[in-house]
């Protein structure tokens, strides 16, 4: 690691701990929405609807920090996506396009992205998958995780994302 800074460090030395095994295509069941999804009580908490009447994020770049994404889900089937970044399971620089695919194990990420993709459809949405749901409260992995949130903070900022979505936190104090 000589000559590398911090955050090139913590990217390159976690990723062989992610879970990478990919589940056969017959095994992958797609899901919809739920029938009740317009009925949640957050919708309006959050004023979703009346900001539909202002905007729909036309032009806006969102950042969505989490587990990774399934792509295949139908409700994505009109996204403008940006190009995802992907920090798990690398074994050289988290940058560099070869490498392992962007899979979502816990499905986190994939909800999340899906408010984004429901509630702002002419946003632009970039991926950057900084944990692997299965393992992330793992010994030690509390530690990289968080830095590879910080890390991911980080590039979502650098390449220009207007919001950053981040749905998680840490107990540590770092």
């Amino acid at each position: 690691f000589k000559g590398k800074d911090a955050v090139d460090i913590v990217a390159m030395s976690s990723g062989h701990l992610a879970k990478l095994d990919l589940p056969s295509p017959d095994k992958i069941e797609h899901k919809t929405l739920s029938p009740e999804f317009e009925k949640q009580w957050g919708l309006d908490a959050a004023r979703f609807r009346g900001a539909h009447k202002l905007t729909k994020g036309r032009g806006v770049r969102v950042a969505v920090l989490d587990s990774g994404i399934d792509m295949s889900h139908p409700v994505f089937q009109n996204t403008l996506w940006g190009a995802h970044f992907n920090f798990v399971g690398r074994d050289g620089f988290p940058w560099i396009q070869a490498g392992p695919p962007m899979v979502d194990w816990g499905w986190h990420g994939t909800i999340v992205t899906s408010i984004v993709a429901k509630y702002a459809p002419e946003a632009q949405i970039t991926v950057y998958r900084y944990l692997d749901a299965d393992s992330q409260n793992d010994s030690p992995l509390p530690l990289v995780v968080t830095s590879l949130m910080g890390a991911a903070i980080y590039k979502a900022v650098n390449d220009g994302n207007d919001v950053i979505n981040l749905s998680a936190g840490s107990g540590l104090h770092v």
